[in-house]
């Protein structure tokens, strides 16, 4: 940012030394004072055309960036952290791309269960066992691997909602506690 800054004041301060030379030198008729003004304008179209490659190359880079898709592995540590070593694996996932339009981040992973314990201490979960699941399938373009039901008849429950009732997280797990499924809800 720093950088940008220091471009656009040297391009006005060339333009306004370009400009006073050469108006300096109508007014003087001073042909030393036309190269001066002549060199200044050409040093600031150079600068100002460095200027403009250097704001665009940045701008695309950071874009580049921002929508570059994550890895499971990347959505995982942003959802959790670091897992313990060998305690985590993904079997697939779907991103929050765009908040509004993709309103979950949903994630299957096979776990230890002194992993999933080290989840469970990051917020404060309500823990319930049940036969009978509160979630479908995923939405549609996750419906062939979000299956929750698959994990047994029994599963484990995890749940928690913000105090802003916009964020949620809800976590599924085997008896064994070895494999889950989460919707991370973001809006």
């Amino acid at each position: 940012m720093h950088q940008i800054a220091i471009l656009v004041a040297g391009c006005l301060l060339l333009l306004a030394l370009g400009s006073a030379a050469l108006a300096l030198g109508y007014y003087h008729k001073k042909q030393m004072l036309y190269y001066i003004g002549a060199a200044a304008m050409v040093a600031f179209a150079v600068l100002t055309v460095y200027s403009v490659y250097t704001v665009t190359y940045k701008t695309y880079n950071k874009v580049t960036q921002l929508f570059t898709p994550r890895s499971g592995n990347e959505i995982y540590v942003s959802l959790f952290g670091e897992p313990n070593v060998g305690c985590a694996t993904i079997l697939n996932f779907q991103d929050q791309v765009v908040p509004k339009i993709d309103y979950a981040i949903w994630l299957h992973f096979k776990t230890c269960p002194e992993e999933l314990d080290r989840i469970l201490l990051q917020l404060p979960y309500l823990t319930d066992t049940t036969t009978q699941l509160s979630v479908s399938d995923g939405p549609s373009e996750n419906n062939m691997w979000f299956k929750p039901k698959l994990l047994g008849d029994t599963l484990i429950e995890y749940q928690y909602i913000g105090d802003d009732n916009r964020t949620a997280q809800f976590i599924y797990t085997n008896l064994s506690r070895t494999e889950a499924y989460c919707i991370d809800i973001l809006d």
